[in-house]
Parts: C-alpha cells; sequence; structure tokens
C-alpha cells in the first residue's frame, strides 16, 4: 500500500497532516491535526495505526468468509 503525506500549517496555527492511499481497489484520506508539527504527526500515525487495525480486521473476515 502505498500513501502520500500532505503537511500543512493553518493560517491560525494549527497543522493538519493527510495522508491518502488510491489503491487499484480501495482509497481512504486519514487526517491528523494538532497545534505543534509534533502533535499532528502523533495523531496522523495513531490514525493510521487505527485505519490499518481495521483493514487487518475486514481481511480477517475475509478470509474467513472465503
Amino acid at each position: 500500500m502505498s500513501l502520500s503525506i500532505d503537511k500543512k500549517q493553518q493560517p491560525e496555527g494549527e497543522y493538519v497532516y493527510t495522508a491518502t492511499c488510491r489503491e487499484q481497489t480501495y482509497h481512504f484520506t486519514v487526517t491528523g491535526k494538532g497545534e505543534t508539527a509534533t502533535e499532528a504527526d502523533q495523531n496522523l500515525l495513531r490514525a493510521l495505526e487505527e485505519m490499518k487495525q481495521r483493514l487487518d480486521e475486514v481481511a480477517q473476515t475475509g478470509k474467513l468468509s472465503a
């Protein structure tokens, strides 16, 4: 899976990091926000870990029903 990551600082100072996946069979975007770059990075990593767990669950469900 390949991700493109966009890092932006909003005019009011908030950081917004967005990871986008555009695979052939699925697409998703995950966002991490924070008052600092470190906080936005940590929130993005946490959100990506949650997405990974969900994708793993879907894969396991698919294997069980096959």
